[in-house]
C-alpha cells in the first residue's frame, strides 16, 4: 500500500490531490518492477506524522509511506 502525505499548509482539497499525485508517482515507478495487481494507492491529505508547526516537520510531512505486507495463507 502506498500512501501520499502532505503538510497542513493550503486548502484541504489541494492537499488531498497533491498527496494522491505523490503516491501515484511512486506507484508508477514501482509497477515497472513488480506485479501491478498487488499495489494499492491512496492520498491521505494532511494526516500528519510530524509536528506541522515547525518548518522541518512540514518538510517531513511531505512524503510517501510504502507498506509491504506478506499475505497470511489461511489453513
Amino acid at each position: 500500500r502506498i500512501t501520499g502525505l502532505t503538510d497542513r499548509i493550503g486548502p484541504a482539497e489541494r492537499n488531498r490531490v497533491l498527496s494522491l499525485a505523490r503516491a501515484q508517482s511512486i506507484d508508477a515507478a514501482i509497477r515497472q518492477r513488480i506485479v501491478p495487481e498487488r499495489v494499492s494507492v491512496r492520498g491521505a491529505g494532511a494526516e500528519l506524522i510530524y509536528n506541522n508547526d515547525l518548518p522541518e516537520g512540514r518538510l517531513y510531512n511531505r512524503t510517501v509511506l510504502i507498506e509491504v505486507a506478506t499475505p497470511i495463507d489461511p489453513e
